[in-house]
């Protein structure tokens, strides 16, 4: 079957892909940084802020060979080349360079943080092998790699009748096709793991920028190491880009808040939020909690409101548009009493969860650290139940960018809370708990020496406790990335759909006529059958 494949070779074949991307990204997107102006940026955030914008550039890209029906190679391959080589295309177009931060405080890490960045690194290495054995899971082979591989068989992307999930937003979804279009499954992973080191990346410099060094350090760490952030990277689905897209949105209106961030960082936060709008329906909760916080920000300035507005509608509306025009409902097939009777009701919170009432919304943080199978079996882990109720025993005045984190991770979460309680959809959350969890510890470890003890006690046992956890979760990978276990036989003993559809395979001619009935995990299907699902 096509796309399948493992191994050292496979996986060294993968990686330098993903590395041409990156810089592709990275390149690309310092041209688009430097139009929009934005000042007072760090290195590390003039970095981090341009591979957001290039990977946006490439998921746009996508999308648009697509809709034109130019999904080949040769077609795709140009589109990368030619991001990478942007900033030579544009070199006689004057751009006002980012004017650089002035020189922050070095800060000199301690011992404890040496070994913290030890552990992430393993941790981190952990997950890239993971990330690089065959594709299995649930969404990931029903749809988010079903419909790039259906789209490259078709040479466009078209609606599926048959396949609502054709029409929604697919921005990440567009890396996965150029993932499997240049070499496959391993590709297509990771370019959904890389937004595990690129949101603690974020998670770092915003807290460190708006908090200090040390709180950066433990609310980076405490994204890493929740158990479901680290246990949904390695998959093809689109939960971390999400989380990474509107995480990087409110860090950029931030920025646009402080007097040397410049009106560009409206813009930026805009687009960015525009990429989360294009990566699930759930980025219109980003956009609908963000919104209230630029109009304070921008204490009424049309100008500055419309730099964000404009850009969130230009990049992530287009997937809204198809939808309506293919459809007849931009978020087909949701709300169709809206939208003239086009779709179905959906019941997407069916089953999950522990009730919508008042009593459900206030022990939502218990419950779902403590019945994580009530909520879709994600395990968020005790951190942040732990430590963000500190912020309250040792409560200080919060500053303006401390309140609007903890305003929209408020907002957000509710939003989430009343759509599907799923807590893989929570991710998106995660990074903000971090922080407050970071902080929280912070405030704990002030607090007198047996409170500091206490906390610091507390915080190392449970990073230990996950990393074995993630140890024990990778067990069934060594083999198959180290190449003594073929992709083939791999999946065989761990992924249903696979065997399914190899037995048809070996045993059923292709011209038959095949009805699925009840396997909704479409990836593996050969190419070659007329198979209904």
């Amino acid at each position: 079957m096509p796309y399948i494949g493992a191994g050292p070779w496979v996986s060294l074949i993968a990686v330098v892909y993903l590395g041409a991307a990156l810089a592709a990204a990275l390149r690309s997107g310092r041209v688009v940084l430097g139009a929009l102006r934005v000042r007072d940026l760090t290195r590390g955030e003039g970095v981090l802020f341009s591979v957001a914008l290039g990977l946006t550039l490439e998921g746009l890209g996508m999308f648009g060979l697509g809709v034109l029906g130019w999904l080949t190679r040769p077609a795709v391959g140009s589109l990368f080349i030619g991001l990478f080589l942007l900033p030579n295309l544009l070199r006689g177009v004057s751009f006002k360079e980012n004017d650089p931060a002035p020189p922050r405080e070095r800060h000199s890490a301690a011992a404890w943080e040496i070994g913290l960045a030890a552990l992430i690194a393993a941790v981190f290495v952990l997950d890239l092998i993971k990330t690089l054995e065959p594709c299995s899971g649930v969404d990931a082979l029903a749809y988010h790699l079903y419909l790039p591989k259906e789209f490259l068989r078709l040479g466009s992307m078209q609606f599926l009748p048959l396949t609502r999930e054709s029409l929604w937003p697919l921005q990440t979804e567009m890396l996965f096709m150029a993932g499997l279009l240049f070499q496959g499954t391993a590709l297509a992973q990771l370019f959904h793991f890389i937004f595990y080191p690129l949101t603690a990346a974020a998670v770092y410099l915003c807290t460190r920028r708006f908090i200090g060094p040390k709180t950066a350090v433990w609310a980076a760490c405490f994204f890493i190491f929740t158990p479901m952030v680290f246990a949904q990277a390695p998959y093809p689905y689109v939960d971390l880009s999400l989380a990474f897209f509107v995480f990087t949105a409110v860090y950029a209106l931030l920025i646009a808040g402080t007097p040397p961030g410049g009106a560009g960082a409206y813009a930026l936060s805009g687009v960015l939020c525009g990429a989360a709008l294009g990566t699930k329906f759930l980025g219109l909760g980003c956009i609908g909690v963000l919104f209230p916080i630029v109009v304070w920000k921008a204490r009424g300035d049309l100008k500055k409101i419309a730099l964000f507005l404009l850009p969130a509608v230009l990049v992530g509306g287009g997937w809204y548009l198809r939808s309506w025009i293919l459809a007849g409902n931009p978020v087909f097939p949701l709300f169709p009493s809206l939208f003239g009777g086009n779709g179905t009701e959906i019941a997407m919170d069916e089953g999950v969860g522990m009730g919508k009432g008042l009593g459900a919304y206030l022990l939502f943080p218990w419950n779902t650290t403590m019945y994580p199978n009530a909520f879709g079996g994600q395990t968020v882990g005790a951190a942040f139940l732990v430590f963000i109720p500190a912020l309250v025993v040792f409560w200080r005045k919060p500053r303006t960018e401390s309140f609007c984190l903890a305003f929209f991770a408020w907002g957000f979460m509710t939003f989430l809370f009343t759509q599907s309680q799923h807590m893989r959809f929570f991710i998106a959350v995660a990074p903000f708990l971090a922080i407050g969890a970071a902080a929280g510890l912070e405030r704990a470890r002030s607090g007198g020496r047996l409170a500091r003890w206490t906390a610091s006690a507390l915080a190392i046992c449970l990073i230990g406790l996950h990393f074995g956890v993630f140890v024990h979760r990778t067990r069934d990978a060594w083999g198959v990335v180290a190449g003594r276990v073929s992709a083939e036989q791999w999946l065989r003993e761990h992924e249903r759909s696979f065997k399914g559809f190899d037995y048809l395979k070996n045993n059923v001619p292709p011209a038959a006529a095949v009805l699925n009935a009840a396997e909704v995990r479409y990836f593996y299907t050969p190419d070659e059958w007329n198979i209904t699902h």
